[in-house]
Formats: C-alpha cells, structure tokens, sequence
C-alpha cells in the first residue's frame, strides 16, 4: 500500500491539491479493463468529486489566510481491484473545528452552509430570517466570500447531496439543523433572582427550534436555564446564571452541528466505498496546516500537534533515510546535523506535558484555565524546556517553539473544549425529536459507570493521530509540499 501526504501551512492549497490527486488517480486507473470496468471506474469517480462540494460547504470557512479553509482533517483510502481499476474510497474524519459553529474572529466567517443556506432557494420554505438577523453569521463582520456566498452555490452543493443518493426529507433535515443552530444562536439569557430567563423577544428564536428540529422547547427552555444534580440518589435542582446558560446553549449547537457533518461524511462513505474491492489502495491525507494566527486556542495547538507529528514523519523518512543511504555509500555525514522535533512532539503530548496536564486539570472540580497554566509553566517554564515559553507581562498565554514558527496559545476555554460536555437531558431531548434524522445526530447519554473512561478531545484526537501514522507507517509514502504563494 501507498500513500500520498499532501502538506503545508493553512491557505497553501493542499484541498485543490488532493482534488487534482484524486482526478488523476481516477483517470490512470481507467486506461485499461474492459469498457464495463472502465464505465464503474468513471462512475466512482463522479460519486467521489460530487461529496468535495458538500463536505467543503459544511467543513470549511473563510479564514484570514484563505477563502475556503478545511477546518477538519480527512484521510482517504482509494480502493483499487486487483486489475487496477478504481472500485471506491473511505473517508476519515478529523477534529472539526467546532468554536466556529457559533462565532468567528474579525474578518472570519462561520461555516459556509451558515451562509448559504440564508441565500439559497430553501429560505422561504425553512423561513429563514434576513441574514443580518443572525448574530453568529455576523460575529466576523465578514458576511460576503469569494466562495460558497451565492445562491447558486447553494444550488450546487443541493445538487451534490442529489447526486450522492440523499432523499428529499435527508435534504430538509440537514438544512433545517443548519438553520436552528442560527436561531439557537439568537437566544440570550438576563439574570433572575439568582438565575437566568430567557429575554422575551428571543421567543420566537426558541419556538423555531421546535419548528425546526422537531423537539420539545418547554423541556428544552428548562434545561438551558437550570441543571440537575445527583447527590446521594436525590435529585436537585440548581439555577444557572445567564453565562451558564449561553454555555449550554452554545454546547447543544456544537454537538448537533458536529453530529450532522459525521453523517454527512457517513452518507458519503456508504456511496463511494467498496467493501469488497480486492486489490491494494492508496491512502491520500488532506489535513489542516500549520496554523499561527493573532490569536490561537485549543483547536490551533490540535492542528499544529498533527502537523509537527507529520513533520517528524518527514524529518524521519526523508533526511535520516538519505543519511542512511549516505553512510552505505561510504559518504562521511558525520558533521551533517538534521532537524529533530522529537522533543516538541514530547512537550505537547507524553507524561508531564501540555495535553496531559490539561486532561488532568479537566478532572479536577476546581480545575480553571489559569490554573493549568500554572502547572504548564512550573513543569516547562523558567527555561526548562527549549520549546517551551512563558511571558511574564502575560497572565493567560503561553509559547510553543513549533518546526515552522514559535506560536503564542491563549488559555481561555480550554478546559471546557477539552471535556467537551453536553447535558445527558439534552442529549435525550433531541434523540427524541419527530425528525428521524435530526434524532441520530446526536449519540445517549454515556452510562454513569464509563463516564470515567471517556477520552476528552485532546486524547481522543491524540488516539486519532497516532492510529493515522501507524497507517502511514505501514507504507510507502510519497510527500506533495504545497508552497503557500506569497500575497499580491
């Protein structure tokens, strides 16, 4: 088996890049069989191009680097029969970046399907407000794009779910979980007492969610504002503040909206993949780039742990195999030093490091942002580790010293995008909505007894990464760099 890694920093094109890969794996594969085999060849391939607008409309966002950036990863396995023909392809997600289901920084945008769907010839039917209505959809000031902005993109990302097999209630499903996370974005809290009430002229917002996603609102309304805790076997119940609230609020639109992209990306596989293909395959990876933007959280530390695992893959196989191939050939290397990123690698994710400590201050009841910033620093800082820094003058950053640049992260949310915790009686609300689909999008409650042994994102991505390159280990891999063009 092969595979192809397509790499290089956010906005360098590596997406266009795996397209062209794809295409042209497609087209060598159909240059000989008979004309039945080469008419399937031809098919799988159409299936294939078809999911790139859907998956792109859902899974990608306008960022300052770039107009249509993949705010997840994907790893494919192109499935060929022992003759050579192109029989399918699985597709493996990665960490959708989920802070930008809710809002985007300045000059950013939200999810393209957010955009589009407020445009698209379906608004009337899904009665979708004016799309300066939408707070999320404004969050970045940045409402036009020079893709997936029109009406028209709209249509070719409907007629990419056509084309993949989706049914017409599928369709409706899908953009009617995209627009009740746009009003659910709506909904804001005021202090009562000490509690929370939702304000009065977001009713409306609220009543769409049962419109739209079919589920109970009076239950729902009530689990915004109080929660209940179990102590000793008795129930109680326990006021949340408004910012309380906004965090479930925002919870519940990044758990659905995930949801839905995962069977998305499911719809896809059941399409193009092939089970029974017999031959080889070649694995083709189209993952985030490095990021370093003005201001970098949780998700950028994930993305950039995957580029510099890759990274390392790449010191290994590229530089220490010629070395070896030096020494064979009699050459002296002896004063040839090569990059190592090995400790980097270590800072971030063994024993003692950044994902460790944060896992563990995400276990502790009185665990916050700042405090795991403490132990980072009292573990790392006051130069005990080369790649790591700490400023002073700064209270809630830190510095990592990357392969590519030396990347400032800002502590704030990151315990709870780490646990990433959802209400179970949330979770029971919606899987018990009258929309069959809507109700899959999220997974039951995890039982009491396992809640201990579920990984957090970090370790679940961790996991993600380190299964992804024995895969790459267990091949031979073949390396496109894309060069980011510098700016007009």
């Amino acid at each position: 088996a092969q595979t192809i890694l397509v790499s290089g920093e956010s906005g360098a094109g590596k997406t266009e890049a795996s397209k062209i890969v794809m295409k042209y794996l497609a087209a060598i594969s159909n240059q000989r069989g008979t004309d039945e085999e080469k008419a399937a060849g031809i098919q799988v391939g159409t299936r294939l191009n078809a999911c790139s607008p859907l998956l792109e409309a859902f899974g990608n966002a306008k960022t300052v680097r770039n107009d249509n950036s993949s705010r997840f990863g994907k790893f494919m396995k192109i499935k060929f029969s022992k003759a050579g023909q192109l029989r399918g392809a699985f597709t493996i997600k990665y960490l959708l970046e989920k802070s930008r289901i809710v809002t985007a920084a300045e000059n950013e945008r939200v999810y393209h399907a957010f955009y589009i769907v407020t445009r698209g010839k379906l608004k009337d039917a899904l009665q979708v407000y004016p799309e300066k209505d939408y707070k999320s959809i404004n969050a970045g000031k940045c409402l036009q794009n020079g893709e997936f902005n029109t009406s028209e993109d709209f249509q070719e990302v409907l007629d990419s779910m056509g084309k993949i097999g989706m049914k017409q209630d599928e369709i409706m499903s899908t953009w009617s979980t995209v627009v009740g996370v746009l009003s659910a974005q709506n909904i804001s809290f005021l202090e009562d007492g000490e509690g929370s009430k939702l304000v009065e002229s977001d009713r409306k917002y609220l009543a769409d969610l049962g419109r739209l996603w079919k589920v109970d609102t009076v239950k729902l309304e009530k689990e915004f504002i109080t929660t209940t805790l179990v102590i000793a076997g008795d129930k109680n119940v326990k006021l949340l503040r408004p910012v309380m609230a906004v965090d479930v609020r925002d919870a519940l639109s990044k758990t659905l909206y995930n949801g839905l992209f995962g069977w998305l990306v499911e719809m896809c596989n059941e399409l193009c993949d092939d089970p029974s293909a017999d031959g080889s395959w070649i694995g083709l990876l189209d993952i985030f780039g490095f990021e370093d933007f003005t201001f970098n959280s949780f998700e950028q530390l994930c993305i950039n742990l995957a580029n510099e695992t890759l990274q390392n893959h790449y010191n290994m196989y590229i530089f220490d195999k010629d070395m070896a191939e030096c020494r064979a050939e009699g050459i002296d290397v002896t004063e040839v030093t090569c990059p190592d990123n090995k400790p980097c690698l270590r800072l971030i994710t063994e024993k003692g490091g950044i994902m460790a400590l944060l896992d563990e201050e995400c276990t502790l009841g009185k665990g916050t942002d700042l405090s795991f910033l403490e132990k980072i620093d009292q573990a790392h800082g006051n130069n005990k580790n080369p790649f790591f820094d700490k400023k002073k003058t700064s209270r809630d950053t830190f510095i990592v010293n990357h392969y590519a640049a030396n990347v400032t992260y800002n502590v704030a949310n990151w315990l709870e995008k780490n646990r990433d915790t959802i209400k179970d009686d949330i979770r029971l609300i919606m899987r018990a909505s009258q929309d069959p689909y809507v109700a899959l999008f999220l997974e039951e409650p995890i039982p009491i007894e396992q809640q201990r042994k579920k990984l957090t994102v970090g370790g679940f991505f961790k996991d993600q990464v380190n299964q992804l390159m024995d895969v790459i280990n267990s091949t031979n891999p073949h390396w496109i760099r894309c060069i980011k063009p510098h700016p007009a």
